[in-house]
């Protein structure tokens, strides 16, 4: 158990994955709420500090690069050197990694808390052993559960994303510019962690004209750099008004074009579960994930999840070693979903929209 009055620096080692980041607000609320007077600092990859910061839940950020591209051995240690002069009384990992144990560790921090996972408990002064409904229990509830075992209660689960005044001056101006404002609008996210958990772009393109054609709605298409070869092909599958803003957006600008659009529809990825910490309506397309662990964790009525029932799902998504993949060379899991199932999920959440332009939102 972490006593308030013996830790006046702490550092806590988020999540590498912006998904699993978001689904740890609750838990850093709770942190920032119980050492009110300790000195927060959060490192992590810069995508990951940087959609945080508007939350107000720490005091600093430290960026630690993940993987570590183009960051020999060497220039790793001098940056864990750096971090280890600001003497943190504890730590306190999001991260289930050998590698991010290591790193606290060598940052000589004297309490270093976290899951038992990955071999490497003699890393950590406290082991949290990891819980035994792990398969059905919630991301969300995962991440809480570690700071209950260390004494520190999770009152409000509520997922909560703030987002800058600039960046949402930027999403009101892009809104304005293209004439969105009086219109429903989708953000589609094609992209996802491997392709095999990727629905098929030609299916996606095909909700795209659906929407337009039913709802004379605007598609925005995002994602990051890499995702771009697959926009461009959606892109050139439709006719009408379609924003392709795949690699133009910084992760923050996305979350506040997120927040503005009516309906969000995609894998599941971190977008995803940004989405649902902005409150904006979702069709989540479910392929081999576990739906009980990272379904959106938001208001029911806010979201619908597309998914078909294996055997063998949720698996271990160590592809083809148990099951055989479709023609296609997807799993069955993901190739099974139709894009009537995908449109019918999207006709029933727009059918709850208040499509008053002022409120885009569903009618609570």
């Amino acid at each position: 158990m972490l006593k308030k009055d013996k830790v006046k620096k702490l550092f806590i080692r988020e999540s590498n994955w912006i998904g699993d980041a978001v689904m740890t607000l609750p838990a850093l609320k709770a942190l920032r709420e119980f050492f009110k007077e300790a000195h927060i600092t959060i490192g992590a990859k810069e995508s990951i500090t940087t959609i945080l910061k508007e939350c107000g839940l720490a005091d600093n950020y430290i960026t630690i690069p993940h993987p570590a591209k183009g960051l020999d051995k060497a220039r790793k240690l001098k940056l864990l050197k750096e971090c280890g002069r600001e003497n943190f009384d504890a730590a306190i990992l999001f991260t289930n990694s050998f590698e991010s144990a290591l790193e606290v560790f060598l940052m000589k921090i004297p309490t270093r808390i976290g899951y038992a996972t990955d071999g490497r408990s003699l890393l950590l002064t406290q082991a949290v052993p990891l819980p035994s409904n792990l398969e059905e229990m919630h991301e969300v509830e995962y991440f809480s559960n570690l700071i209950k075992n260390i004494g520190i209660d999770v009152d409000d689960d509520e997922l909560r994303l703030e987002l800058s005044k600039k960046d949402k001056e930027f999403a009101e101006s892009f809104f304005k510019e293209n004439n969105l404002s009086n219109k429903l609008t989708a953000i589609i996210h094609t992209g996802t962690s491997t392709k095999e958990r990727q629905w098929h772009l030609e299916r996606y393109a095909q909700v795209c004209r659906y929407l337009i054609e039913k709802y004379d709605a605007a598609v925005i298409l995002s994602g990051s750099k890499d995702d771009i070869e697959d926009t461009n092909k959606v892109k050139s599958l439709v006719k009408g008004e379609i924003f392709d803003m795949a690699g133009k957006l910084s992760i923050c600008q996305t979350a506040a074009i997120i927040e503005k659009a009516s309906i969000f529809i995609g894998n599941d990825s971190g977008p995803m579960h940004i989405a649902s910490a902005l409150k904006t309506p979702i069709v989540v397309i479910f392929g081999p994930g576990n739906h009980h662990k990272t379904h959106p964790y938001t208001k029911p009525e806010l979201y619908i999840q597309v998914k078909k029932e294996f055997q063998c799902r949720p698996c271990k998504q160590r592809f083809f070693k148990e099951c055989s993949p479709a023609p296609s060379g997807k799993p069955e899991c993901i190739e099974s979903i139709e894009v009537k199932d995908v449109v019918d999920a999207c006709d029933k959440i727009i059918s709850t929209l208040d499509l008053n332009p002022k409120q885009n939102r569903t009618k609570l």
